[in-house]
């Protein structure tokens, strides 16, 4: 080997050249690190293999260091090699003291050089990147996971496409606070890096590196690895730097980097990138790197120089070597310059990590009490019992060494101390605690008051009034505001969901605050039964909000009426919530889901009642209340295969039932021949009826086809309300203009209430005039029609026929069933002004089974409470033995369905008045049901 760099054979020196070098930590204007070059082909990787396990046995923690052995047939690029680096110091783990390592520059030079661009255009392929920068801060899929737990997180992630897409584009546009919370740094250092080549603009950059990547050339490869060398060392500089990272102070040694077998490829060119982005750095004044570099090479780095470049050391001691590097470095220029940055070593005289070569000089050797922390402040028996025992501890002594020295395990117990953390960095760890947990609270809160007044329903709450910004949030009890700005959720009526439910919602919660103020000593503990429905709409009219407020008055009837047969006895008094899934039961699944948190912490639900409309949403919360076991009895939910659970039960007939009514009283009273069917195939409801319809109308009392009867299908879709006005003129006029011989003998309208008046205007205008033979005809949603808020439409041409469950309007209840007449005259008393419906009467009737079934499941002398399972039994033996007398009629059930349930014929007519047709069932005023009427089912 050549003469011109310093030799060692001794652990020893080695031990205290890397003593000098992993705990210098970086500071302005100091030289950078010397890259530490082991020269044997033998030992090198015996002196790493050393150097490594010192970094593992160091004191109180291990050195961050990684290790990468190249072979001389790897095929690693540059590129790739220095990713493998990154790889190691990323997964290395976190570090108690110095934590874990982040690059961003470099994570993002690494992205622009995989990126694959599908444009050619340069205009597109820059939009293409602004898109795929965006994507990578994309956070929606992080969030959706939790869209089904709380309502802000499903209001999140509804906004979030949106609200992220902007900014992000604003974070991209500008330099500022909001960039460097998304990018970190990493985007304003390459704008940086890259203004004097005219590149000012990230998507630019991002191009230009891009297409660099793509290029074979060697110049175009050199450049990319070059730039991403420099974003590697400036990610590493930003984190041992105070002023960019608080966690710095702490970072007390560098990163150790081991590499073995660099004599050539790409093991040769990383070296040589990192002594050039060492030498800018210095001759920039910039912040040293830490990272410490060893490597183990055959040959000396970066070339065999002249003995000129490389001046012999004073000495061969370890502390020699370090000084007359950086004297040597200080004083090259040139093409010296870059070989300074390079400390070769021979390690060929012996191996470090084995015995040291005999010495006939005298040495020193510190007494015990002088040796350095990093030697555990003890010796070897071997070595201690030759000290002489009265010389003063604190004066080093000089040994004459006439044999081999012992191994350096055995003579020296190498402990390397990581230096603490500074004062300052512990100081009143306390004081510092509570000042962050202040902090996080205050934040918390402010985030919490912010939910809050987005969500507060119907008013939000003030920002000094913690208690309502609490209630403000959704709790197993409480409202939330849903992204169309509904208010959904659980309330006991103290809150109002919408001002046309205020009146009603306010009796009910009288009622509440009377039910919970009884102590139990008086009266056992109350019941509670939740009314799922529909209490709001985004409009804020519409006869779904009609409907809602039917249901909970026809509720509140039942409930006041229980509460005063009941009050001061032995029997529980019963406590009314209202859930509202808005609009059309757009959100009836997540107000399900609040239900089922309630019904967990709260023992005395036992019911749920009304549950909305028949739509898909409607029937995943079935499914979601009957997996968390909670007994369901439906109010005016008819669609045929709507549950799956036998904990559902409904007091009104099935779509099939009412279908087959109307049918019958089509071919029978009307003798009809040909139907035009109109349906809206997106809504539940709606397909179920108008199938059930068709199927009814075109077979006989055998089910054998009819070929005496025909019908036409007409669709229009009620969820696009731009285009229902349009589709239901064409479909009026396809019917008017149609040949005699084809017009429809009854229009069979199987929608909404809330479309009707579209397919009644149409119809009375110019194009059917002369069109006089038809009826027009639906199921029992049209009954919303004749009740408030309702629509200014004119019923013309022709009145219209329509089936319902429950007779409506107190001068009907004469008629009706045996309880409708006491019902009647209880709403009469609650509701003076107003006229009960079809709606109304069944959410009566459902309230009353929920509450018969807890009246039989109670037993006084077992328990004080009222158990669910108890309940659901109840409610399976109300059958065709024993029946539940309703306001609507006998309810009987069998498998959950309503058994024989009347349906009842009305007809609406010009003045909107509901006028009696017929009935088919078993009611006192109807012992026979007429000829058109269907088997009981």
């Amino acid at each position: 080997m050549s003469g011109n760099y310093p030799a060692t054979g001794r652990g020893q020196d080695l031990l205290d050249l890397f003593d000098e070098l992993y705990r210098k930590t970086p500071r302005p204007g100091a030289p950078p690190l010397p890259i530490v070059v082991l020269v044997d082909g033998v030992n090198g990787p015996a002196a790493l293999d050393q150097v490594q396990q010192w970094c593992q046995r160091a004191e109180p923690y291990r050195l961050i260091c990684v290790r990468i052995d190249l072979a001389p047939d790897d095929t690693r690029t540059t590129r790739e090699l220095l990713k493998t680096l990154y790889s190691k110091l990323v997964n290395y783990g976190s570090h108690p003291q110095f934590g874990s390592l982040k690059f961003p520059r470099y994570q993002l030079g690494e992205w622009m050089t995989e990126l694959t661009l599908l444009s050619t255009n340069a205009e597109e392929q820059l939009a293409e990147i602004r898109r795929l920068l965006c994507r990578r801060k994309d956070v929606e899929d992080v969030i959706r996971p939790f869209n089904e737990i709380t309502s802000v997180t499903h209001l999140i992630l509804n906004l979030l496409p949106w609200v992220n897409e902007r900014l992000l584009r604003l974070a991209l546009a500008r330099r500022g606070l909001l960039r460097r919370s998304i990018w970190t740094p990493a985007i304003d250092w390459y704008e940086d890096q890259e203004q004097k080549a005219g590149l000012a603009k990230i998507t630019h950059i991002v191009r230009y590196v891009n297409q660099q990547a793509q290029e074979d050339h060697p110049a175009a490869v050199a450049e990319v690895d070059r730039r991403l060398m420099r974003a590697f060392l400036e990610d590493l500089r930003a984190a041992y730097d105070p002023a960019r990272v608080r966690r710095a102070t702490s970072r007390t040694t560098n990163c150790v980097v081991l590499l073995g077998g660099v004599d050539h490829g790409a093991g040769r060119d990383l070296l040589r990138l990192l002594a050039e982005e060492r030498l800018a750095c210095a001759d920039g004044g910039g912040l040293p790197d830490p990272l410490l570099v060893l490597a183990a090479s055959r040959r000396p780095l970066p070339v065999e120089a002249p003995a000129a470049w490389l001046p012999r050391p004073a000495n061969e001691h370890a502390a020699s070597w370090l000084a007359a590097w950086r004297e040597r470095f200080d004083r090259a220029e040139g093409r010296a310059r870059e070989v300074a940055a390079y400390l070769n070593i021979d390690v060929s005289a012996g191996r470090p990590s084995y015995a040291l070569r005999r010495r006939t000089a005298a040495r020193r050797i510190p007494v015990p009490a002088q040796l350095p922390k990093r030697f555990g402040g003890r010796l070897p028996a071997r070595l201690a019992a030759r000290l002489p025992s009265t010389l003063p501890s604190t004066r080093p002594v000089r040994l004459a060494l006439d044999e081999p020295l012992p191994t350096l395990e055995e003579a020296v117990d190498v402990r390397l101390q990581v230096p603490p953390a500074p004062p300052e960095q512990t100081r009143r760890p306390r004081a510092r605690v509570a000042g962050m947990m202040a902090c996080v609270l205050l934040a918390g809160y402010l985030v919490a008051y912010t939910g809050a007044a987005w969500e507060g329903c119907p008013d939000k709450p003030r920002i000094t009034d913690p208690a309502a910004v609490v209630r403000a949030w959704r709790t197993p009890l409480g409202m939330w505001r849903a992204p169309n700005g509904e208010c959904i959720g659980v309330s006991d009526g103290s809150a109002p969901f919408s001002a046309a439910t205020a009146d009603v919602e306010r009796l009910i919660h009288e009622q509440n605050t009377r039910v919970v103020s009884i102590p139990r000593q008086v009266q056992p503990p109350y019941v509670t039964v939740v009314v799922l429905t529909m209490l709001s709409t985004a409009s804020g009219v519409g006869k779904s909000l009609a409907a809602g407020r039917n249901e909970i008055a026809g509720a509140y009837v039942a409930q006041r009426e229980y509460n005063e047969s009941v009050l001061h006895t032995a029997r529980p008094l019963l406590r009314l919530l209202v859930a509202n899934t808005g609009g059309n039961s757009a959100w009836a699944d997540l107000t399900a889901r609040q239900i089922v948190e309630l019904a967990r912490t709260d023992p005395t639900v036992i019911a749920v009642t009304g549950l909305g409309q028949s739509r898909d949403t409607t029937k995943q919360a079935i499914k979601l209340l009957g997996e968390a076991g909670l007994p369901m009895v439906a109010s005016t939910n008819s669609a045929d295969a709507l549950a799956e659970t036998k904990l559902y039960f409904r007091v009104a007939p099935r779509n099939r039932r009412q279908a087959a009514v109307a049918a019958g009283y089509a071919k029978q009273a009307l003798k009809a021949r040909r139907a035009a069917v109109l349906v809206d195939p997106d809504d539940l409801y709606s397909a179920n009826l108008a199938a059930d319809f068709i199927a009814s109308f075109t077979r006989t009392e055998t089910g054998a086809p009819d070929p005496a009867r025909s019908y036409e299908r007409y669709e229009y879709h009620a969820a696009r309300p731009a285009e229902v006005g349009r589709v239901m003129l064409d479909i009026v006029r396809t019917m008017c203009r149609a040949p005699t011989e084809r017009r429809p003998d009854i229009i069979y309208y199987s929608g909404r209430s809330n479309e009707y008046p579209l397919l009644s205007e149409y119809l009375g205008g110019s194009d059917c005039r002369d069109w006089k033979g038809y009826t027009i005809m639906g199921g029992d949603d049209l009954t919303n029609l004749p009740t408030p808020p309702e629509a200014t439409f004119p019923l013309r041409p022709k009145p219209l026929i329509y089936t319902t469950a429950a007779p409506p309007g107190s001068q009907l209840a004469a008629r009706g069933p045996g309880r409708s007449a006491q019902f009647h005259a209880a709403f009469r008393q609650s509701f003076p002004r107003d006229e009960p419906n079809e709606h109304t009467v069944l959410a009566y009737d459902a309230v009353s089974v929920a509450i018969y079934a807890m009246g039989a499941a109670y037993q006084p002398y077992a328990s004080q409470e009222v158990r669910r399972g108890d309940v659901l039994t109840e409610l399976g033996k109300i059958d065709l033995k024993h029946p539940v007398h309703g306001a609507s009629g006998t309810i009987k059930f069998n498998g959950g369905e309503p058994y024989d349930k009347a349906v009842f014929l009305l007809q609406l007519d010009e003045s909107g008045a509901p006028r009696w047709i017929g009935t088919c069932g078993r009611i006192p005023s109807n012992p026979t049901d007429p000829d058109y009427c269907p088997p009981p089912e």
